[in-house]
């Protein structure tokens, strides 16, 4: 259960912090980058979350 829990805090602060990036590349360089930024942080996270799902079983 601590695992769960684990993933679930990593989870959180890290769209806290894909929320903070995206806002900044909003007001700084533009929409378009700040959506590209996003995607890449999002397929990352993806990932990591699969890999860490494939290393409980």
């Amino acid at each position: 259960m601590k695992i769960i829990r684990r993933i679930k805090e990593i989870i959180f602060w890290l769209f806290i912090l894909i929320y903070i990036f995206g806002i900044r590349s909003v007001i700084g360089e533009g929409l378009q980058k700040a959506l590209d930024v996003l995607i890449v942080i999002a397929i990352v996270c993806s990932l990591l979350v699969l890999w860490l799902k494939n290393r409980q079983a």
